[in-house]
């Protein structure tokens, strides 16, 4: 299968080699709280090659020189990185970066979720009616009394 290492072992380390070799890429991660060495990403290293192939391919290279010198910790990627959308959920599999005492991002509420495009497709592919769903949601979240 071409260059990609066999055993786990070899895709972590050639993962982490690809990004120590494109250290703008390994400073967003760090800015962004996520520790590129951790074991968060373990078991996503397809993803990782996703994220650095994106970074390679990028054309942003001196606006993100510019951001990186001045963004706080744990400001959400700029918009012109094609990689901000997968670096904002990788802050939510490492648990680590959350600082101590933080209120974990919440998530969008299920009337947010259910109007996007793509999961209103497949939920009808897997005959979900929207209404009848957020009724079962709102029955469940009811206190129930018993006698």
């Amino acid at each position: 299968m071409g260059n990609v290492p066999a055993t786990p072992t070899g895709w972590r380390r050639r993962v982490l080699s690809s990004l120590l070799a494109r250290p703008l890429l390994w400073r967003m991660l760090m800015r962004q709280g996520i520790d590129p060495a951790e074991r968060w990403w373990r078991g996503s290293e397809g993803l990782m090659d996703r994220v650095v192939a994106r970074c390679l391919g990028c054309g942003h290279t001196d606006a993100c020189h510019a951001w990186l010198a001045h963004a706080p910790l744990r400001t959400p990627p700029p918009e012109f990185c094609r990689n901000r959308h997968t670096l904002m959920a990788c802050r939510n599999l490492d648990r680590a970066v959350a600082p101590p005492g933080a209120t974990p991002e919440p998530e969008p509420p299920v009337g947010e979720i259910t109007k996007d495009p793509i999961v209103r497709q497949l939920m009808s592919a897997d005959g979900v009616v929207p209404d009848k769903l957020h009724q079962a949601l709102d029955s469940a979240r009811r206190p129930r009394h018993t006698n």
